[in-house]
């Protein structure tokens, strides 16, 4: 095996169901398929070397794209949503998303086991459009939601729809809190207007 930083070459090894096979008669997309079900693999390439009687997998370790933080611990967030427990050193820097209760977990998944992928779209979209890397929190209720850097303010933005009506309806709550026309604590851009409350 090559390409392992936090795997660990055993458990592979067991999974490829490669022992006691003749290397000519070995399928390499099979193995592939097989070391592809491990939720920390993101690829394997599989080759057979007749010369020297070996197999040779490379494999690509999958990497966090996010941090989903609740009740029962950080879990790493992957491409496409799947949950797992963090291996390794996880990247700094990283999107957090809190939910406490793991309601943002995709339909059909075990409670924590998936984050569903509108949810997470929505985090990755938004995180891009606040500076500073500031923390989103999820709730069921009034979705993606989180604390202006810098300001006394709540935000609760929902989905990742309609951002750029929702990103105006902001800075213009914003500017109406700042000079005194509005009095309130949280924004709420989920609708066509905003709301102060």
């Amino acid at each position: 095996f090559s390409g392992l930083h936090y795997l660990n070459g055993d458990e592979l090894w067991q999974l490829s169901g490669i022992e006691s096979w003749n290397l000519f008669w070995l399928d390499t997309g099979e193995v592939r398929e097989r070391l592809l079900q491990h939720p920390y693999v993101a690829d394997a390439d599989v080759y057979v070397s007749p010369l020297e009687g070996a197999v040779h997998i490379d494999i690509t370790e999958a990497q966090p794209i996010a941090l989903w933080l609740t009740d029962n611990g950080t879990r790493w967030l992957l491409p496409g949503g799947a949950a797992v427990e963090p291996r390794g050193a996880t990247p700094p820097g990283l999107l957090e998303i809190v939910d406490g209760g793991a309601t943002a977990t995709a339909p059909g998944a075990a409670l924590g086991g998936a984050v569903d992928a509108g949810v997470l779209e929505s985090a990755q979209s938004l995180a891009r459009l606040l500076p500073g890397g500031v923390p989103l929190r999820y709730n069921r209720q009034i979705g993606l939601n989180f604390q202006l850097q810098d300001k006394p303010y709540w935000v609760y933005w929902g989905d990742g729809s309609n951002v750029e009506r929702k990103l105006q309806n902001l800075a213009a709550a914003v500017q109406l809190l700042e000079d005194g026309t509005l009095e309130g604590a949280v924004i709420d851009v989920r609708f066509e207007r905003p709301y102060v409350k």
